[in-house]
């Protein structure tokens, strides 16, 4: 293998001075570090990719009467299994950086060095959706440029401008739940005009859950039609006769029994969603057919 000559080059703070020569790991090179430090041995392979750029004395080296473009180091701290400086941006804000990024100047801010040429554009006056923009709060280094809005609900938020201009914010979340219950009661694609008010609170109470449990209780958990025991979850109560035309049965025990989801959907797929009688169940029953489970 062909030896890449470094002699003479620097990495970092560290100077090639002599070639030792080669062993089972690479090729090993003598250095001297600007810290005073001679003759360190050094693979070649660290020095060429980076790797090694001291003798470790970064490491030790006291940096708090430094600045490095808009970062001052005040203080070493133990962070994430190294040593780091935190540091005061000039902008204010603080941030842990290791010490090679300061010396090699691959940190320079906070962050806020990304915004430092006005890249932002000046939306104030604009609406957007509900929102009107009020005026210019700050330059976060993470979410960028924050504006405060005011939302004809008259609630103030704050909120990036790249989500104001793409749409991702059009109000401080009132739309959202306008449209929610815009989707609620007569609005509701499943909304049945010919179920009574008192079964349609039905539903939603916590009786008719309550009733559930005691069905498939009664009935050992086990599907009515398909034989099978299922959990709690995978099984319907559905009641006998139903409880429309027979609201003082809508809570009894005995007027009940179990589906599971797929032998239940087939039901109603066959005999329909409202109205079923005990004779259909019956008939169902009695259908010694397997599930056609294509049926849904």
């Amino acid at each position: 293998m062909k030896t890449v000559d470094i002699l003479g080059q620097r990495f970092g703070r560290l100077v090639v001075i002599e070639k030792i020569g080669r062993n089972k790991t690479g090729m090993y090179w003598k250095c001297d570090c600007d810290c005073g430090r001679k003759e360190l041995e050094i693979q070649s392979y660290r020095l060429r990719k980076g790797k090694t750029t001291h003798c470790g004395c970064l490491f030790g080296e006291d940096l708090s009467k430094q600045k490095f473009n808009k970062l001052t180091p005040i203080k070493k701290i133990w962070d994430k299994n190294c040593y780091k400086w935190e540091c005061l941006c000039d902008c204010g804000n603080k941030s842990l950086v290791r010490a090679n990024k300061l010396k090699g100047l691959k940190t320079k801010s906070c962050g806020c060095a990304i915004y430092d040429y006005n890249h932002w554009t000046d939306i104030t006056g604009q609406k957007f959706g509900r929102l009107t923009v009020l005026s210019f709060l700050k330059i976060h280094p993470t979410k960028g440029t924050i504006f405060i809005c005011q939302c004809e609900c008259n609630k103030i938020k704050e909120v990036n401008s790249g989500h104001l201009m793409n749409g991702h914010t059009k109000s401080c979340g009132c739309l959202s739940n306008d449209e929610k219950r815009s989707r609620t009661g007569k609005n509701n694609w499943k909304y049945d005009e010919n179920l009574p008010e008192f079964a349609r609170k039905y539903r939603r109470s916590s009786d008719d859950k309550k009733w559930g449990k005691l069905v498939k209780k009664l009935h050992n958990y086990t599907c009515a039609k398909c034989h099978q025991k299922f959990d709690e979850c995978a099984l319907d109560a559905h009641h006998i006769q139903n409880y429309i035309e027979n609201p003082s049965l809508r809570l009894d025990k005995n007027n009940g029994v179990c589906f599971c989801a797929c032998c239940h959907r087939i039901f109603h797929k066959k005999y329909g969603l409202s109205n079923n009688t005990p004779e259909q169940i019956g008939d169902y029953l009695k259908n010694v057919e397997m599930r056609n489970k294509e049926n849904f």
